[in-house]
């Protein structure tokens, strides 16, 4: 029988797996399992495809171990996903400033001159380029963040603990439904904006029906 025929691999768990087993010969299973946050079971799927494609070789070493080693096709690989990598995350990145300086353009529109990034991370740093002029970025709400600051921006859990703001831009691929409804419930969802990017995620109440 045909192993995990019709398996559907995601590129970017493929390219963690072949860094990982490039940076680390000794790299199990159980440690890929907990690096790609992916289920174990999963993560064995993943390094089988590997061995069949002939990416990377398994040798057993003292002690009942197994190490991995990435081929000559393994290393070939690896550049091909990491070029298109950063080919999505730049192309990523050029949809995030042209939509977020609209965005910015609308809000001066409506004279607002201070907004709240609702999330961290990645895009709050492309926003943050785009809310650098008439209408300025007063901060991040991210509840989850581990630090209080980004580039200077002061990082709060709730939005009360930003200065008066006059509305919010959603900054982040996915945020969690009490936070938004929270946020919602403060400002009004006619100054709750998100980018037509984010806008396959829905985030906002489901509303009667």
């Amino acid at each position: 029988m045909a192993e995990d025929a019709d398996f559907d691999t995601q590129p970017w768990i493929m390219l963690g797996l072949l860094n990982a087993v490039h940076r680390r010969s000794d790299v199990t299973q159980r440690s890929l399992s907990h690096d790609l946050n992916i289920a174990l079971g999963l993560a064995n799927v993943y390094v089988r495809r590997c061995i069949k494609k002939g990416w990377i070789k398994i040798q057993q070493v003292p002690s009942n171990r197994y190490a991995y080693y990435l081929t000559p096709h393994g290393f070939a690989q690896k550049a091909l996903l990491t070029g298109d990598y950063f080919r999505q995350s730049f192309n990523l990145f050029r949809q995030a400033r042209a939509e977020y300086d609209e965005i910015a353009r609308e809000c001066a529109l409506r004279n607002w001159r201070y907004v709240a990034l609702l999330g961290g991370g990645e895009l709050g740093e492309v926003a943050l380029l785009s809310f650098s002029g008439d209408v300025k970025a007063a901060g991040f709400v991210d509840p989850q963040a581990e630090i209080s600051e980004i580039l200077n921006f002061p990082v709060v859990a709730e939005l009360s603990q930003l200065p008066i703001i006059d509305g919010v831009v959603v900054t982040a691929p996915s945020v969690e439904q009490s936070l938004y409804d929270a946020v919602v419930a403060q400002v009004g969802i006619d100054r709750v904006v998100m980018p037509k990017f984010l806008q396959f995620v829905r985030l906002g109440p489901l509303g009667p029906g």
